[in-house]
């Protein structure tokens, strides 16, 4: 038995030595990963909605139920442009609702991206959606009451002489419809019209009814340039619509300013363009008889300079010079200035002629003295005293502005005020020119702080 027992261990031992030597070389084992921890669903639901505050964009969305989620990614660019800004990286819980208030720099759309990404680092499709925040408000300068007054005045204006064939001004109320050209204002008419449109548009900037005005910009300007015609070999506005009429240098100078002015708030290059085409028509009226100047009328011609004329000429150089920095505008606009001072500036009181001519080398001048005639030699000085710096052109202005109040600024008691007041008197059209020159002054002086 003893041997027996012998015999069949060693026989397993054999068995055992056997297999291990001569059997096949061991399988190699392969780790397959899991598909799950290889891809990973989106997220679900995204959504991105305004909230109370400006600046802020709410994203919300679900996450997908996945145990080997770990974060999810939010990125952010505004539409339109090339900003791109640094993403977010979230923890992400699996399977749950989740939300973030992004904050972003401006208000504007922004197309907005949520990718989930498993502990291996491994990203979902990225979940995409517009968003914008919170529209600011825009603030709205409330309406001064005398603006009120001016809307109401120009809007009456508008609905009752604009229009016609020809969409310009009429001469009157009711409108009339002769003798010439159905009833169409003169130029200086139309001027004025345009004159009223550009002081408005200006002074509702910012306010409720800025868009109202902003809207006739182009009816106004192709209104007015109905009267731009061809004659002489040179452009400039007419009396009437139409080549072989009258022009007039001052009715031409009028336009040239409102259209300077326009273009410094509307940037509309058609606006220079014909604020530089009038300055040109300005040098034809120019020359050495009566030692400079620029006449009153070209169409038919007039021998006599005129301060209404000649004024605005150095306040259009001068606004021209501040918007093209062209040296030969605030060459132009001293002359002017330095040829009205020297001949038609009354030296007893400092206001200023109306017209001068030349006849057998002796001025003839005619001593008339008018508001707008002293109003335009103010503004001139006062621009000239900002583009130089020197103070004798304010001095020239303030002198101007306190004769001209002496003389034209009357003293009256008004009852229902129930004090006493001054009152301007004479021609409307040339005291509201005047007027806006005070304006101009009380600017200058305000930044002096005087």
């Amino acid at each position: 038995m003893m041997k027996n027992k012998y015999a069949r261990i060693v026989l397993l031992a054999t068995l055992i030595l056997t297999f291990t030597n001569c059997g096949s070389e061991p399988e190699e084992i392969i780790d397959t990963p899991d598909p799950e921890e290889t891809t990973v669903q989106a997220v679900f639901y995204l959504k991105a909605t305004v909230t109370s505050q400006e600046n802020e964009i709410k994203i919300t969305w679900t996450n997908p139920t996945d145990e080997n989620l770990s974060k999810v990614e939010i990125t952010y660019e505004e539409k339109g442009t090339t900003d791109t800004f640094s993403p977010i990286l979230l923890d992400a819980p699996s399977g749950e609702a989740m939300s973030y208030i992004l904050t972003v720099p401006k208000y504007s759309t922004y197309r907005i991206g949520v990718t989930a990404i498993n502990k291996k680092g491994v990203k979902s499709t990225k979940r995409t959606t517009d968003g914008e925040p919170l529209k600011p408000v825009e603030e709205v300068v409330a309406m001064p009451p005398f603006l009120g007054r001016a809307d109401t005045i120009m809007t009456a204006m508008v609905n009752l002489y604009l229009g016609g064939p020809r969409d310009v001004w009429n001469a009157s109320y009711p409108k009339a419809t002769g003798p010439y050209w159905d009833g169409d204002a003169v130029v200086w008419g139309q001027g004025a019209g345009f004159s009223a449109y550009a002081a408005i548009r200006e002074a509702t900037i910012g306010t409720e009814i800025e868009e109202k005005y902003e809207n006739m910009d182009t009816r106004m300007l192709n209104s007015i340039n109905k009267f731009f015609t061809y004659d002489e070999d040179i452009w400039a506005y007419a009396v009437y619509p139409a080549s072989g009429n009258q022009r007039f240098y001052d009715d031409n100078v009028w336009i040239g300013l409102d259209m300077i002015d326009l273009y410094s708030i509307t940037n509309n290059p058609s606006h220079l363009d014909k604020a530089e085409k009038v300055w040109e028509y300005l040098q034809k009226g120019t020359d050495n008889s009566a030692g400079g100047g620029i006449y009153w009328r070209e169409i038919p011609p007039t021998s006599s300079k005129h301060t209404c004329s000649t004024a605005p000429g150095a306040v259009l150089a001068a606004k021209l010079y501040l918007i093209t920095s062209d040296d030969k505008y605030l060459h132009n606009a001293i002359t002017l200035y330095d040829w009205l001072k020297e001949t038609r500036q009354d030296p007893d009181d400092y206001l200023y002629w109306d017209n001068v001519r030349e006849e057998n080398g002796q001025l003839i001048i005619e001593k008339n003295k008018y508001t707008y005639n002293s109003g335009q030699p103010m503004q001139a000085a006062v621009l000239l005293y900002k583009i130089t710096g020197d103070t004798k052109y304010l001095t020239d202005a303030q002198n101007i502005a306190i004769a001209a109040y002496n003389r034209w600024f009357n003293p009256y008691y008004s009852s229902i005020l129930k004090e006493s007041i001054r009152m301007i008197s004479g021609h409307v059209w040339f005291n509201a020119i005047m007027l806006r020159r005070y304006i101009e002054l009380y600017k200058a002086e305000l930044e002096l702080g005087e």
